[in-house]
């Protein structure tokens, strides 16, 4: 390997006389071409509205959740219903889940 981080591998059969080389530049292993690099720039882009959506949804069925089970410790008929309800509807909006919090 030369300064530059080139390696250079030749060999030879010596039995048929063929022979062959192999250049591995040390800059361009482990890389993801640049193509890769913009496709997986241009995906981030168009999930980043569904990422905040699901972020938001699960921090309002967090919010539910402890505020059901907190009702339900408090002897609350309706608490049980609402985590059933939770349970049921794991992908429900943020919207769903707040107006949920109506029924503790």
């Amino acid at each position: 390997m030369d300064e530059d981080g080139v390696l250079t591998v030749r060999a030879e059969d010596r039995a048929s006389g063929q022979r062959g080389e192999v250049t591995i530049r040390a800059s361009d292993t482990g890389r993801l071409p640049p193509a890769e690099i913009e496709r997986m720039q241009r995906d981030g882009e168009l999930h980043r509205e569904r990422d905040a959506a699901r972020r938001q949804s699960l921090a309002a069925r967090n919010a539910l959740e402890t505020l059901a089970h907190a009702a339900k410790r408090k002897g609350s008929k309706g608490a049980a219903a609402v985590l059933d309800w939770i349970d049921a509807h794991p992908d429900a909006t943020a919207a769903a889940y707040e107006a949920k919090k109506g029924e503790l």
